[in-house]
């Protein structure tokens, strides 16, 4: 019976590799690496540069499989991922009987995490006969972009989505989320306008009157009738302009700028430093 380990290689860096992660390729006696045509062969030369940063094992042998690409005459998207899948399967199947033993341990690189937004499990499930998965988790983008901007996914007791690109043009933003993740796949050249095809989805996401959202492009906070609107908040260290002031103040009608002169507990204000109405008024 074959062990088939699904190891997580977050991004491509060898560096975002768990230590879980270095001991699985190293224990494996078969590495397989696929390659999918010239135009991406950048993807199996960082899957062979990864192995040999970290493998130390000389018993592990890797091996390079041509990857089956999709049918563009399946109609069907779903019918033309499931054909995809299958293909694939069994060039692995193919590949492991014509390089390994009836036992043995295989390992496969998969980008990210293999939980998330990735196929393999799916394409494992389908070996004849079915061998013993194991994965290794590993980072994700959305955690490697987060990690490198110092941010928090979520609020304080707030859900996040994660979707795709197509599902947020064709259905809008999503109810009930604050913080919604995207993750789009662009191949090139498309990528150099990846920040035209952001922004063209999320205008297109608000663009129905009942998708709309308000400020940053998420949903307005639920608010009781009563309650009065919350003040401007600062963004990226630049202060709005508050339209409202909290408490009532007294202006001098003879002075041309307008400061703040008589209220109460105000006497070391903003205004009263000689700073812009717009900071006195937060």
């Amino acid at each position: 019976m074959h062990t088939l380990t699904l190891v997580g290689i977050g991004t491509g860096n060898p560096d975002h590799l768990t230590l879980q992660a270095v001991k699985a390729l190293n224990a494996a006696d078969l590495i397989l690496i696929p390659r999918k045509g010239a135009d991406k062969s950048d993807l199996a030369a960082l899957r062979r540069a990864i192995c040999a940063a970290v493998i130390t094992n000389p018993a592990t042998r890797l091996v390079e499989f041509d990857l089956p690409l999709r049918d563009p005459k399946i109609p069907d998207y779903q019918a033309r991922v499931e054909a995809w899948h299958g293909a694939i399967a069994a060039v692995w199947a193919r590949t492991i009987a014509a390089h390994l033993g009836p036992t043995g341990r295989v390992a496969l690189l998969v980008w990210g995490d293999p939980a998330l937004y990735d196929s393999t499990l799916r394409i494992a499930a389908r070996l004849t006969p079915a061998p013993k998965i194991e994965v290794i988790p590993g980072i994700t983008a959305i955690q490697a972009l987060t990690a490198a901007h110092g941010l928090t996914l979520n609020q304080i007791g707030a859900p996040f989505i994660v979707t795709t690109g197509r599902r947020l043009r064709d259905g809008g933003w999503p109810a009930g989320v604050d913080t919604c993740v995207v993750r789009i796949f662009v191949p090139e050249p498309a990528a150099r306008g990846y920040p035209d095809l952001v922004g063209r989805l999320c205008r297109d996401a608000r663009s129905d009157p009942a998708q709309r959202r308000s400020g940053r492009g998420r949903p307005p906070h639920p608010r009781r009738p009563h309650q009065r609107p919350r003040p401007p908040r600062l963004d990226h260290g630049h202060l709005p302009h508050a339209p409202h002031r909290p408490r009532r103040a007294n202006y001098s009608r003879h002075s041309p700028e307008r400061r703040l002169t008589s209220a109460p507990g105000l006497r070391n204000t903003p205004a009263r430093r000689g700073l812009p109405r717009s900071i006195a008024r937060l």
